[in-house]
């Protein structure tokens, strides 16, 4: 069974998304809608539907509270690495300071 409603920049996991509709409020070029279908809660999960428009900025995996959407940031015109989904994974960084730091 598969999980997760994938574009090529985007990935929602419907298994995890409560339908909060965030991603809908925030995405600032209108890249996701809510799906007819209904998953394990029985709420209309998000889907990701601006392959062209969308511009990989990551704001909709940031306001995600249940961190089921993971964005692609471009290597090239068909490479994507994964860039983390959730708000720690940006603000984590290095564990250990830095002598200059200091």
């Amino acid at each position: 069974m598969k999980s997760k409603v994938s574009g090529s920049k985007v990935s929602v996991d419907k298994t995890k998304c409560k339908g909060c509709q965030y991603c809908l409020i925030y995405c600032p070029k209108h890249c996701f809608k809510m799906s007819t279908d209904v998953n394990r809660h029985g709420v209309h999960y998000a889907e990701f539907v601006g392959k062209v428009e969308c511009i990989s900025c990551g704001l909709c995996a940031v306001v995600c509270p249940d961190c089921c959407i993971t964005v692609f940031k471009g290597l090239g015109d068909e490479v994507y690495k994964k860039v983390g989904n959730t708000i720690s994974t940006w603000l984590e960084g290095t564990k250990e300071q830095k002598e200059e730091d200091l």
